[in-house]
């Protein structure tokens, strides 16, 4: 069976842990474009979103460490540049929205949504 749906979205886990995840953005449209053009898909119409992930390593319930504020900051201003509509932001087992050191994020996360949308087409 084949499909083409309006808008795909690609999830590329494979940006989580870099400081510049829009190299990986570069690395999955290079890799999928040849497939897409093969099978008469326009690569336009393909969105890839980059993930992020704040959360520290070895996750439990009951203990995680967020990244530093300003490092986030930088990687979702990075990840946005690509100009793709969607950044994936991933926890695991965690609510870390809910937690009072979030705030900051928040608030990274409201400022670059409003640079965003500010900038000229």
């Amino acid at each position: 069976m084949r499909a083409h749906f309006l808008r795909f979205g690609h999830s590329a886990r494979a940006s989580l842990p870099y400081e510049k995840p829009i190299v990986i953005l570069n690395q999955v449209r290079t890799a999928y474009e040849p497939s897409l053009v093969r099978n008469s898909i326009d690569p336009a119409t393909v969105s890839v979103a980059l993930g992020l992930w704040p959360v520290g390593r070895n996750v439990t319930p009951e203990t995680y460490s967020l990244e530093p504020s300003p490092r986030f900051a930088s990687r979702l201003a990075n990840a946005s540049a690509g100009g793709e509509p969607y950044v994936w932001i991933y926890g695991e087992r965690k609510n870390i929205w809910r937690d009072r050191r979030a705030k900051a994020y928040l608030d990274t996360i409201r400022r670059v949504k409003e640079s965003c949308s500010t900038r000229s087409p």
